[in-house]
């Protein structure tokens, strides 16, 4: 079934994922049901799947597990249609970062397409996570996190952030925190 407005965000092609446990995101028509992802490695051999965790249009999925490797592909379908993919990002690899909360995606300095988006990390304790940008703009929505489901990674999908440059990112537990500078929102981005 084909989805004009179907993009993975997030791994894109040649990407550097910092985690191996991660959250692919991205976007699709309304109308577009759940959403499955295939990853594989460089030989076709399967690495992990996932199912999405929130559905179209903005969707995010979750993978864990996923090894510290130089090339892997993402391929994301219907999970009605799990043979007739909507769309794939591929050369991407997988180095895991370590310390106490870690801001996995986005980078510092990142340029985001959307006004959607979705950040993850590790966190070494099972306190709860906050998320909030500099500019007070978006809505944090915990989807994945230590308070949320006991996991020692989490994710957070932030709407309606308002367009523009030097924006920071904070993510805090009980303890500790990390931050990532001057992310770029634009819409442009995404051509």
């Amino acid at each position: 079934m084909a989805d004009d407005e179907f993009r993975i965000l997030h791994p894109r092609n040649k990407e550097k994922v910092n985690n191996n446990n991660f959250a692919a995101y991205g976007l699709a028509s309304d109308t577009t049901g759940p959403l499955i992802g295939v990853i594989t490695d460089e030989d076709g051999d399967e690495i992990a799947t996932a199912n999405s965790i929130v559905d179209p249009p903005n969707w995010v999925m979750s993978f864990e597990g996923v090894p510290d490797g130089d090339w892997y592909r993402l391929e994301v379908s219907e999970a009605k249609a799990p043979d007739d993919p909507l769309g794939s990002s591929e050369g991407w690899k997988v180095k895991h970062l370590f310390g106490g909360v870690v801001i996995s995606h986005p980078d510092t300095s990142a340029h985001l397409c959307t006004t959607t988006f979705t950040s993850y990390g590790t966190t070494t304790d099972l306190t709860c996570i906050t998320a909030s940008l500099t500019s007070g703009s978006g809505q944090p929505k915990t989807v994945q996190g230590p308070c949320h489901d006991q996991h020692l990674n989490w994710i957070v999908q932030f709407t309606n952030v308002t367009k523009g440059s030097g924006q920071t990112l904070t993510v805090k537990n009980a303890t500790t925190s990390a931050s990532v500078d001057n992310l770029d929102i634009e819409p442009t981005y995404c051509t």
